[in-house]
C-alpha cells in the first residue's frame, strides 16, 4: 500500500486522462450509516499483468471533494492474488471505487463493519 494518499481530480474520477479506466463502485455506504472497510481481495484471472487502483470517493462517482483519495495503485501479476489492507472509514453515501485495466480482475470487499 502506498505510504501517502494521492488526491483524486475530476479527470481521474471519470478516467478521461487515465489509462486505467474501468470504474466500479465496489461498495457504497448505505444512507444514514457509516462503515469501515478493512480489506479488499483482488484476483487476476487473466494471463496479463494488470494495474489496479482503489479510491475513496466522498459521495457518488463524479463528485469531487477533499476526501477523494487514491488509496492503492499497483500492478497485479497474471493469475495473481492480493489481499489489500485499507482500513478506511466511510460516511453515509461514500463510495469505494475500484479500477483496473484488465477485464478479468475480481474484487471483493470484506471486513465491512456498519454503524
Amino acid at each position: 500500500m502506498a505510504d501517502t494518499y494521492k488526491r483524486l481530480g475530476a479527470q481521474e474520477i471519470d478516467g478521461v486522462t487515465n489509462a486505467v479506466n474501468t470504474n466500479v463502485a465496489l461498495y457504497v455506504v448505505p444512507g444514514a450509516t457509516s462503515a469501515v472497510v478493512s480489506d479488499i481481495h483482488a484476483c487476476n484471472r487473466s494471463a496479463n499483468v494488470g494495474t489496479i487502483r482503489i479510491a475513496h470517493v466522498d459521495g457518488a462517482l463524479g463528485a469531487v471533494a477533499d476526501e477523494d483519495y487514491i488509496i492503492y495503485d499497483e500492478t497485479i501479476e497474471p493469475s495473481g492474488h492480493k489481499d489489500i489492507q485499507i482500513g478506511i472509514s466511510m460516511e453515509a453515501a461514500d463510495t469505494l471505487l475500484i479500477r483496473s485495466d484488465v477485464v478479468d480482475i475480481n474484487f471483493i470487499a470484506w471486513g465491512v463493519e456498519k454503524s
